[in-house]
């Protein structure tokens, strides 16, 4: 017999808080700052090197990271990192070299 997945509620809550993410305006400038050239032919700027990538290349990064949570108190402090913390965009290798 299979055994049942365990549901945590801390990856849900941090999926469903990062889909917000996604779509704040903080973000999406950062984004726009990095922009060079317009439409589908443009690219976006590494903040670390000097690479120029197009957008499913670019991951938005925090400069402070966000880190993890496993309680209610620590995910207030979480959510403001998250929303008011500095952002950069870099290249997907550079952002999985900061990992």
């Amino acid at each position: 017999m299979a055994r049942k997945k365990v549901w945590n509620v801390w990856a849900k809550l941090r999926t469903a808080t990062r889909q917000i993410w996604m779509w704040s305006p903080a973000r999406r400038e950062a984004l726009k700052k990095a922009k060079i050239g317009k439409g589908r032919e443009a690219l976006y700027q590494c903040a670390v090197c000097p690479k120029q990538v197009p957008h499913y290349c670019v991951d938005v990064d925090h400069v402070i990271p966000c880190g993890e949570f496993s309680n209610y108190e620590q995910y207030a402090e979480w959510c403001y990192r998250l929303f008011e913390g500095e952002l950069r965009v870099l290249c997907k290798p550079c952002h999985l070299e900061r990992k």
